[in-house]
């Protein structure tokens, strides 16, 4: 019920729900679908020695997947003369 999303991530993707990679991308994903904004942020600092890498494989996957959508959805925005700030 909230009107925008805004998620921090940095070595996890989180914990699995039923139907998808982790409660944080349910909600991600329920709010794109409404269009509601979403802002996400990638941290970029040096990762722990005991970072779980499962955990950041399937960000990665994640952040790569959702960047193609991005891409994707910008394109359409310019091909009916909209642009992007």
């Amino acid at each position: 019920r909230s009107d925008m999303l805004i998620a921090i991530f940095w070595t996890r993707l989180g914990t699995p729900t039923e139907g998808f990679a982790s409660g944080t991308v349910e909600e991600i994903e329920y709010h794109l679908k409404a269009n509601k904004p979403v802002m996400l942020y990638f941290c970029d600092r040096d990762i722990p020695m005991d970072t779980d890498r499962t955990q950041l494989e399937k960000l990665k996957e994640y952040s790569a997947n959702l960047k193609e959508q991005v891409v994707q959805k910008d394109k359409k925005l310019q091909e009916v003369g909209y642009k992007n700030y």
